[in-house]
């Protein structure tokens, strides 16, 4: 009886171990499923997160992956601050932000240099076509057996054919010019120089040729120096192209004047003369492609492009350009730039 009271008290003793170890078995494996849970809480969704963002990249769709509400990228709170299952991957985070903005941004920029491209193309096609319509005219003239033509009249012919190639030149180099400045492909090598005097000087000389002589001019700077970095080319192309702009378009006998001055933080350089003026539709235009204005002489000469150019040249030595004119009562135009 003993036995088997020994016996049966082993076997309950053996069954409560039993018990006991499987309860303590499912409480381990429930905890290491809350572990596990937790985990992928924690880093598998912000990991599946991640890899679901690079794939979206590789396909060339540059954005974050979305969450539920599709207006708020999945990473972030409706506050707009990460989750706290995303905080530990904050810096990769980031790092797939810029990597986005980037490749977003050489998109968008390869984009506007192909639609950049085209317009170069199709507008230089056009512009091509009148000169080139001249030349060959006159080479078909003079290679012509049915006409002798005269000594004077074959001079003519080549002063004009020149004079197209010259015009065809020029074309092709402004526009190329306006087309690496748009894509923000043009070398520029900025150097610190005095204000003051560059200007003076490229005044001087371009008042100093035979060209201008017809008109008068001043020129006023600070006697303080005004230091700035400037592409010595491209400014001086901005200064000579509204001295050009100011002398082809006004009787002769205008005074042009040139005034340099230093402000608060800035200096300005204001180009204005007594001339014919502008009316409001020429003002709106100015600066536009091809747009020439009304010549007294009835001048065309030129591509058309010179004030696009500079606005642009301006702009790219962080600058800004203003007109203002009115009709028989002169123009000026002001150039400002922060130092």
């Amino acid at each position: 009886k003993n036995y088997e009271e020994h016996m049966f008290s082993s076997i309950n003793i053996n069954q409560t171990v039993l018990k006991g170890l499987v309860i303590t078995l499912i409480v381990m494996l429930l905890i290491l499923f809350m572990i596990s849970w937790w985990y992928a809480q924690k880093f598998g969704k912000p990991i599946i997160h991640i890899i679901h963002w690079l794939q979206l990249l590789a396909k060339g769709v540059y954005e974050e992956p979305l969450g539920k509400r599709k207006a708020l990228a999945y990473s972030l709170k409706t506050n707009g601050n990460l989750k706290s299952s995303f905080k530990p991957f904050k810096e990769v985070i980031n790092s797939l932000k810029k990597l986005t903005n980037m490749l977003k941004e050489s998109e968008l920029q390869q984009k506007k240099i192909e639609q950049t491209r085209e317009e170069w193309i199709s507008g230089l096609s056009h512009d091509l076509k009148t000169p080139l319509s001249t030349i060959y005219g006159y080479a078909v003239m003079l290679n012509s057996s049915d006409y002798n033509w005269t000594e004077d009249e074959v001079r003519d012919f080549y002063f004009s054919i020149e004079q197209n190639a010259s015009y065809m030149s020029d074309l092709i180099e402004d526009i190329n010019l306006t087309y690496r400045i748009k894509n923000n492909a043009l070398p520029m090598y900025r150097e610190e120089v005095d204000i003051n005097y560059f200007t003076k000087e490229v005044v001087d000389q371009f008042f100093g040729t035979n060209v201008e002589k017809h008109h008068f001019y001043t020129v006023e700077v600070e006697d303080d120096p005004i230091f700035y970095k400037i592409d010595k080319k491209y400014f001086k192309r901005i200064i000579v192209n509204l001295l050009s702009n100011a002398a082809k378009y006004n009787l002769e006998g205008t005074s042009i004047g040139v005034i340099v001055k230093q402000g608060k933080g800035c200096f300005s350089i204001h180009v204005q003369d007594n001339g014919i003026g502008m009316d409001e539709y020429t003002k709106q235009n100015l600066f536009n492609r091809y747009y020439r204005g009304t010549s007294v002489t009835e001048d065309t000469d030129g591509t058309g492009l010179g004030l696009a150019i500079t606005k642009q040249l301006v702009e790219y030595h962080n600058g800004t350009i203003e007109v203002e004119s009115e009709e028989n009562e002169g123009t000026k135009i002001t150039l400002l730039f922060l130092n």
